[in-house]
């Protein structure tokens, strides 16, 4: 029984170091993942950057030059429209790739259940 007692130290520091070996391994773990996250998030931040960079080239070649060049109104009003439609096509053309790359499951089940009769 004594030797028992005597071995309590030892027993605590060999709980201590595998307690600290999962703790660091968690937290590696949790830092890999918060990584990632950032990554994903830097990568988003970019295209949207990328994509307020296409829009205002646009904007510029198909608005501002043809103000440069002093062509009539008509001409710009309808550059800017055909900017907005681009706009709108765009929006609705990711939205619908977003709808392809779902499977087949996860597009029956997005939409309204149909009422099945008899």
């Amino acid at each position: 029984m004594d030797s028992f007692i005597d071995n309590i130290p030892e027993f605590l520091i060999s709980a201590y170091l595998i307690m600290g070996i999962f703790v660091s391994l968690a937290l590696f773990v949790l830092v890999l993942v918060i990584g990632m996250t950032a990554l994903r998030v830097i990568k988003s931040i970019a295209r949207i950057v990328e994509n307020i960079e296409r829009t205002s080239d646009l904007a510029i070649n198909r608005i501002i030059e043809p103000l440069q060049e002093g062509f009539s109104f008509k001409n710009i009003a309808g550059n800017a429209t055909s900017l907005l439609a681009n706009f709108f096509t765009g929006v609705v053309s990711n939205a619908g790739n977003k709808q392809k790359d779902k499977p087949e499951e996860e597009k029956k089940s997005s939409g309204r259940k149909k009422q099945k009769w008899g």
